[in-house]
């Protein structure tokens, strides 16, 4: 069993998977690009963060992505 942690940042996702005991087992990351359409904004398409998570999970081992049980 693997758990999946997802981490959506200013200019990228991170996904983790954890085994059951916490421990980190696998790693990968995907950068995306803000629009700053006025000064102090920051904007994002949400279908921009969903193709950067399919594509760092794409980077997970697959053993580790069958695994995965829970987010």
């Amino acid at each position: 069993m693997r758990l999946l942690g997802i981490d959506l940042g200013t200019g990228s996702v991170k996904l983790v998977t954890l085994d059951a005991d916490g421990v980190e087992r696998s790693v990968a990351s995907e950068p995306y690009a803000l629009s700053s359409p006025q000064p102090g904004w920051a904007e994002i398409a949400p279908d921009v963060w969903w193709q950067a998570l399919v594509r760092a999970a794409a980077r997970l081992p697959a053993g580790e992505r069958a695994q995965v049980a829970a987010i």
